[in-house]
């Protein structure tokens, strides 16, 4: 369950953060203070690869629907209302429910809330907004809940890092050391083909703009140096769009076996299995999470 709940809660942050973009060059990362990793995912075992995936009766994943709860300031807020309009999409493909908060104003709503979602059978918190603190965090783990959040809030996040009921949060850090390193990643892999997800680079979002110059010195340094690589195609702009899924299947037509993304890449797993790519493209992107995670998924 923790695998699965991992799983969606990324999958469902992706635009709850890309949302905030325009007004923060925060990246879109999780982790607190630590700096931010480029990472692959983790190779499938054998046993893994047997095993086949239970899917629920409309054919979403998983198999059983998971509930999460969502912890609002303003349900008014335009940020808010694209995230609803992105959870509507992701529920096409996974399996889960959304309990969202009415607009809340202190830690006493807050936790208020946390509970009643507990008491509704929920698995985790995303704290899209927090007044409580590490004690949020903390009474999620004390009603068997995960919690994602802390963003911005060190002192806190600092007090339940390495517990086993967090996840992480969104952090600040060098957003085109972030983009060369994923082209790093990419060439000492052997990949030539690559596509680049470029998210808001093109509405000028100053910290998708860093990471696509670092993915593209990344490739030019690499070129100059001998390697033969190039980018096949470019994927601009916010997963959950008609134009963005038109995107991926046009770069997914391509020869490409790599891909570079600005942001996190789960969005990519369904597209890649319909295409019959998956497992064939290598994955750099920016996704950090807090250390149980990453111990969780052998990253």
């Amino acid at each position: 369950m923790k695998k699965v709940l991992v799983l969606l809660l990324a999958a469902a942050m992706i635009f709850t953060l890309a949302a905030c973009a325009p007004s923060s060059s925060t990246p879109l990362a999780t982790t607190g203070n630590a700096p931010a990793k480029t990472t692959e995912p983790a190779k499938p075992s054998e046993s893994s690869k047997d095993k086949e995936i239970e899917l629920s009766a409309d054919g979403r994943y998983p198999k059983e629907t998971v509930k999460m709860g969502f912890v609002n300031y303003d349900t008014s807020a335009e940020q808010v209302l694209a995230v609803q309009e992105y959870f509507k999409y992701l529920q096409t493909g996974f399996n889960f429910e959304v309990i969202w908060s009415e607009s809340l104003s202190n830690a006493e709503e807050e936790f208020a809330f946390i509970e009643q979602c507990a008491a509704a059978g929920c698995k985790g918190i995303i704290g899209y907004y927090n007044e409580g603190n590490e004690e949020s965090a903390k009474l999620c783990g004390s009603l068997n809940m995960y919690y994602w959040g802390l963003g911005g809030k060190p002192e806190a996040y600092e007090l339940v890092k390495n517990e086993p009921y967090y996840i992480g949060c969104n952090a600040s850090a060098d957003n085109y050391q972030f983009g060369y390193s994923i082209a790093e990643m990419l060439v000492a892999n052997d990949a030539g083909k690559i596509i680049v997800m470029s998210g808001g680079k093109d509405y000028g979002v100053p910290f998708f703009v860093d990471r696509y110059k670092g993915i593209m010195d990344g490739i030019a340094a690499a070129k100059a140096d001998g390697k033969d690589i190039e980018v096949v195609y470019e994927v601009p702009g916010w997963p959950g769009t008609e134009e963005f899924a038109a995107h991926q299947t046009a770069a997914l037509a391509t020869d490409a076996d790599g891909l570079a993304g600005t942001l996190t890449s789960l969005m990519w797993i369904q597209p890649m299995q319909v295409a019959g790519k998956f497992g064939q493209i290598k994955v750099a992107t920016v996704d950090t999470v807090s250390n149980v995670v990453v111990d969780m998924m052998g990253a």
